[in-house]
C-alpha cells in the first residue's frame, strides 16, 4: 500500500515478520511457503463465510508474497446505495467451562455438552460458529478472551461456570455481547447425575439453551 511492494520477498518477509536470523536460508527452509499456502487457505474459507459480504477481497496469487485487493463480487454490496440492507452472519464463539469442583466424569458431561451446544448453534440462521476446538486451544495456550474476541471477530461469546457436589450439578451459561462487553442473557440449569444419565442431560441443557438463544432474538431461528 505504501509503494514497496518490492520488498515483500520470502527473505525479507523470514526475517521481519517470523524473526528468523539474517543467516536465513529460503532454500533449505520452506517456513514461510507454508505460511503462505496457509494464509491463502484461511482467505478462501473466510470469503466463503462471513467474508462473503465484504466490499473488498484481499488475495494472495500463488507465486508471490504481495497481497491483491479487488472488488469482491460475491456481494452484490454497492456503496454507492445508500442505507442497503445486508444480512451479516453473527459470529459466534464457546468458550470451554469452568469446572474447578468438578470429577473426571462431569468433566466429561461438560465436554459432551460443550461439542453438542456447538453442533446446535449452526443450525441457527444466520450464525457462523467459531471452531470450538480452535478456540479451546487457544484458550489452553493461556491467551486473553479479548485476545480471542478480536483474532477471530466474535459478536457474541458463550461461557459457563460449572459446580458439582455429591453428583449435584450447578451450570451457569452467559451470552455475552462482544462489542459492549454487556451480558445479555443468563441461566443456572442444575441436574443430578445418576444411573449414567449424561446423555440426558445433554440433551435437555442443550435444549433449553438452544430454546433461550432462540428466543432472545426475531431472526435467530432454526435453519
Amino acid at each position: 500500500m505504501q509503494g514497496n511492494s518490492n520488498k515483500l520477498k520470502e527473505y525479507t518477509i523470514a526475517i521481519n515478520v517470523l524473526n528468523k536470523p539474517i543467516d536465513f536460508n529460503t532454500q533449505e527452509n520452506g517456513i514461510v511457503r507454508i505460511h503462505a499456502a496457509r494464509l491463502r487457505r484461511f482467505l478462501d474459507v473466510y470469503y466463503k463465510e462471513h467474508g462473503l459480504v465484504d466490499y473488498i477481497r484481499i488475495s494472495i496469487p500463488k507465486g508471490t508474497y504481495i497481497p491483491r485487493f479487488s472488488r469482491n463480487f460475491n456481494n452484490d454490496f454497492d456503496p454507492s446505495i445508500p442505507n442497503i440492507s445486508r444480512n451479516k452472519s453473527i459470529v459466534i464463539g464457546l468458550v470451554p467451562f469452568n469446572h474447578s469442583s468438578c470429577n473426571e466424569s462431569e468433566i466429561l458431561l461438560l465436554k459432551g455438552i460443550e461439542l453438542q451446544l456447538m453442533t446446535a448453534l449452526m443450525k441457527i440462521n444466520h450464525f457462523s460458529v467459531i471452531s470450538f476446538q480452535i478456540i479451546s486451544a487457544v484458550v489452553k495456550e493461556g491467551q486473553e478472551i479479548k485476545k480471542i474476541i478480536n483474532d477471530y471477530g466474535l459478536d457474541y461469546l458463550i461461557t459457563g461456570e460449572a459446580n458439582a457436589i455429591n453428583a449435584h450439578l450447578r451450570l451457569y451459561v452467559f451470552l455475552l455481547k462482544t462489542s459492549s462487553n454487556q451480558q445479555v442473557w443468563a441461566k443456572m440449569y442444575k441436574k443430578e447425575i445418576i444411573n449414567n444419565n449424561h446423555f440426558e442431560i445433554q440433551d435437555e441443557i442443550v435444549a433449553q439453551i438452544l430454546e433461550q438463544l432462540i428466543g432472545f432474538s426475531p431472526d435467530w431461528r432454526l435453519s
